[in-house]
């Protein structure tokens, strides 16, 4: 399979395979199409971060001189009205396209220095190196405040090597975008248009949301990237947790639209008081050893077995079915990554299965 380069014009025209966990029965799809694989009982999950612009060219300041130059990538949401800390990468300066294991680490940083936009606006400080040759560090400053105002003057979206052009904000935003918590795009709600949210919601589905800070994808080095997903922030409503219960009581499914999505449910789902309303942080890996408490079924995009969120979908489907789908969707010449085709993992339905 090969990446999608451009953003569709026609999303609800995306491929979308259906895997059935139980029977191991792969079926293509139109994504336009997902209302009539789902039953009135069913609950679809979004996520509405909207994307930050993440990416940022700085200037690295010592003792009031600039030691070097390069790009900050923050790794989530930016939160709260104190002195605050977050983690971020730095890359010399180069290409903002380029794969990120070709991207050089920063010239010089040290805890301490300052990091200053090109227009002087203040970033914040280096408060620690979490990686050697400063690639990764924990950013500090008086606020949020000045990290989203440097972030919205001159950031950008986190751009993609493979992408025929630099991606505007808005080619990484889904219809749900609210708060500004992801430095990437919660792509499995991409391919979701008005026409059908208008489907889903005749069809009798109900749509509920919870906010998750999508962390960054890719360091470029192999041993950090080991320790991906990092860290990150989710907020669950009242609402979300009363629809849960809900579909749970009338025997309907909860589907994830996202691998964030599934994280923050079963996160939440695993704390002392089980799934409350409130905001946490997670660092929780869904892989082939977890039991899902919440999440009946996934809609996520394609994915390479040696990736987390592949490992993600071993907690829903057997590796065999898995395995299956990638090799089927290269014969279909599926696309993959955040502009590119999907993938449902959808058991069959507790309700029409009784009913039949």
């Amino acid at each position: 399979m090969s990446p999608a380069v451009r953003r569709r014009a026609r999303p609800d025209e995306d491929k979308l395979m259906v895997a059935d966990p139980t029977t191991g029965r792969l079926e293509t799809r139109r994504f336009g199409e997902l209302a009539t694989l789902l039953e009135p009982s069913d609950l679809v999950v979004v996520n509405d971060a909207a994307t930050l612009p993440a990416a940022l060219d700085v200037s690295v300041v010592r003792a009031g001189r600039v030691v070097a130059k390069a790009e900050l990538r923050l790794f989530g949401a930016v939160l709260g009205d104190g002195p605050i800390q977050v983690e971020a990468l730095l890359f010399a300066p180069g290409a903002a396209r380029a794969p990120t294991e070709s991207r050089a680490d920063p010239e010089t940083v040290a805890v301490g220095d300052r990091l200053v936009t090109g227009g002087g606006q203040e970033v914040g400080s280096v408060a620690k190196l979490t990686a050697p040759r400063g690639r990764r560090i924990v950013l500090e400053a008086s606020s949020g405040a000045p990290i989203l105002r440097a972030l919205y003057e001159d950031g950008r979206a986190v751009g993609y090597a493979y992408l025929e052009e630099d991606p505007e904000l808005w080619d990484v935003q889904t219809l749900f975008g609210a708060r500004p918590w992801a430095a990437e795009m919660p792509s499995a709600g991409r391919p979701i248009s008005f026409g059908l949210l208008t489907a889903l919601r005749r069809r009798g589905v109900e749509i509920a949301r919870l906010t998750h800070g999508a962390g960054l994808s890719s360091t470029g080095r192999a041993e950090l990237d080991r320790s991906l997903p990092r860290e990150e922030t989710f907020e669950v409503g009242v609402a979300l947790g009363r629809a849960v219960l809900a579909t749970r009581a009338r025997g309907g499914r909860v589907v994830a639209v996202g691998t964030t999505v599934v994280r923050a449910l079963e996160s939440a789902a695993r704390a002392p008081r089980g799934l409350r309303a409130g905001r946490a942080s997670t660092d929780f890996v869904l892989g082939p050893d977890t039991r899902p408490l919440v999440v009946d079924a996934v809609v996520t995009g394609m994915h390479e077995p040696e990736t987390s969120h592949y490992q993600l979908l071993r907690a829903f489907a057997p590796d065999a079915i898995l395995r299956e789908a990638c090799a089927k969707g290269d014969r279909e010449g599926y696309l993959l990554h955040e502009l590119g085709d999907s993938l449902i993992v959808l058991p069959p339905s507790r309700v029409s299965a009784h009913a039949a």
